[in-house]
């Protein structure tokens, strides 16, 4: 009841302070949008798709194995009853999703910026000596295939004026990196309890770690993508300045860039407590097997 009183706050405080600020985080990914051109809509809803049927399948077979679990040990009437906190979880798994969708936004707003820097390597020349195209050998980030009109603007873009493109690369880099700071506040600050039932049996318990595990692995999974996406804006960076023919000044702005990029790089954390990778995740791991080690030793 605690949790369903906490979600019943938090609804009423985000409809009466919050909609401005939700309305002004999607603003700000339009005005990102409209600077550096956005083909990836189709991208992101598949991938917030994928997620959502599998999130879909976990939770199903949890809850159809735990509910089997309490109609085979107490019967229907106190498992229909029991029932009523599937709903608190189907609260928290879409909270996750929502947290994870927000992710993948930030994530292929980096990989556009990587595009445009890919591209812009490619239409530069290279430094005499310099036989191999080091970024698209080597680049293992898989990309789109943008449509002539995308294409078409990004070159239009760089050729009118490259420093200038950087520039507003590096403004929108810390926009996102603004974007990063919302969803870190919203979603780390609320820390669902859940008081698990011990007198379930093994399979029902067992199925609701694995639903927790999986919701947990695969916003990980998601952070780790995104970082991914700014490692590849600063490799595109360094073969530019290492292996092409700029001038000055856009040597200078991409310069700027890529210290701003190594100094605030995109995270997302709760609330500045902890980061989400896997470093932290393998930390998580390791906390746990070791205390479960303690806690079996002492009631041996």
């Amino acid at each position: 009841m605690l949790g369903y009183v906490q979600y019943v706050v938090d609804l009423l405080f985000v409809y009466k302070y919050g909609r401005q600020r939700c309305l002004d985080y999607y603003n700000t990914f339009e005005n990102i949008d409209r600077v550096i051109g956005m083909p990836y809509y189709n991208e992101i809803k598949r991938s917030v798709t994928k997620i959502c049927f599998f999130f879909i399948l976990i939770g199903s077979v949890y809850f159809i194995s735990d509910y089997t679990a309490l109609v085979l040990l107490y019967g229907w009437f106190i498992s229909a009853v029991h029932s009523i906190d599937y709903i608190y979880t189907v609260i928290k798994i879409l909270s996750a999703l929502d947290g994870i969708a927000h992710f993948i936004q930030v994530k292929f707003r980096l990989k556009r910026i990587g595009d445009v820097l890919q591209d812009y390597y490619n239409s530069v020349a290279s430094l005499p000596g310099m036989r191999k195209d080091v970024i698209s050998k080597t680049d293992s980030t898989t990309t789109v295939c943008l449509s002539n009109r995308w294409k078409l603007e990004l070159l239009d873009t760089i050729g009118y004026s490259r420093t200038k493109t950087i520039l507003r690369l590096s403004k929108c880099y810390l926009l996102l990196l603004e974007q990063c700071d919302y969803v870190n506040g919203m979603f780390g600050f609320r820390v669902p309890f859940h008081k698990s039932n011990l007198f379930t049996i093994l399979l029902s318990t067992a199925m609701k770690v694995v639903n927790y595990s999986s919701i947990l692995l695969c916003g990980i999974h998601c952070c780790e993508r995104t970082y991914k996406q700014t490692d590849r804006i600063l490799r595109c960076i360094d073969h530019l300045m290492a292996n092409k023919i700029i001038s000055p000044e856009s040597h200078e702005a991409l310069k700027e860039l890529r210290e701003l990029v190594i100094s605030r790089p995109v995270r997302f954390n709760a609330v500045h407590f902890y980061t989400l990778d896997y470093a932290t995740m393998l930390a998580m791991a390791s906390a746990i097997v070791t205390y479960t080690i303690i806690l079996l030793q002492n009631m041996q």
